[in-house]
């Protein structure tokens, strides 16, 4: 929650957050980012066990397509696996972005569903429902490979060479397992506070990795004080 951030520091802040976004959809909205605006002091980037994910989300790259011919993010249309093709007149458009009718047609005979699945299991309530008992099986991290992944590498050397100050942080994770698998970010040598445990009860959260707005403030406010104490930040 960005208020409980501002209130905390007195900074102006908000929240970059793209729906089914990871490591690379991160870097590339930093960098679009650092094109059109004034640099921010700080940059708080969320990992998780998604972490060794190098490809471009088939859902958010969507929004990144209009940026192909103009050089800022070069390097996240590498990771399209029809990167050979993408020079092609319209391909990116036609494959990656819906367009007029095409989107007109999808909201016609597909949105409908899952509007209704949204209002009625989703947004900042807490889900004591049996669409979120469905999602309370333990993630098995031991199945996670572990690399270091080359889009938080980019984020980390972009940071420096901006001089912006970087932490990471794994939000609360609804009985989490996998500490022993989140340990291994330390090797980034970056700030890094691990939330997973932060939350037990399920009226914090809207399914097993989201928390809801109630475990947003709780989580913010955690977060801000970690932040308080970690050199260079908010000072």
């Amino acid at each position: 929650d960005p208020h409980i951030i501002d209130s905390a520091f007195h900074v102006r802040s908000f929240y970059l957050g793209i729906d089914a976004s990871g490591l690379p959809e991160i870097y590339a909205a930093l960098c679009v980012y650092l094109k059109n605006n004034e640099k921010p002091k700080q940059v708080v980037c969320q990992i998780d066990f998604w972490h060794p994910n190098e490809n471009a989300d088939i859902l958010s790259r969507q929004g990144f397509v209009k940026y192909y011919h103009k050089g800022i993010i070069d390097d996240y249309f590498h990771s399209f696996k029809d990167e050979d093709y993408m020079r092609l007149p319209l391909y990116p458009y036609i494959m990656h972005r819906d367009l007029g009718w095409r989107e007109w047609l999808k909201a016609c005979f597909r949105n409908k569903e899952v509007l209704e699945e949204a209002i009625s299991t989703k947004g900042f309530e807490p889900l004591l429902t049996d669409h979120f008992n469905q999602k309370l099986a333990k993630y098995n991290c031991d199945t996670f490979s572990f690399h270091t992944n080359k889009f938080l590498l980019k984020i980390i050397e972009l940071c420096e060479s901006k001089e912006i100050k970087l932490a990471l942080f794994t939000s609360p994770i609804y009985k989490n397992n996998c500490d022993k698998y989140f340990d291994l970010f330390y090797i980034y040598n970056i700030p890094y506070l691990n939330q997973a445990d932060l939350l037990i009860d399920s009226s914090y959260f809207q399914d097993k990795d989201h928390v809801n707005y109630k475990g947003a403030e709780v989580q913010s406010r955690n977060l801000a004080e970690f932040l308080q104490n970690r050199p260079g930040f908010y000072k």
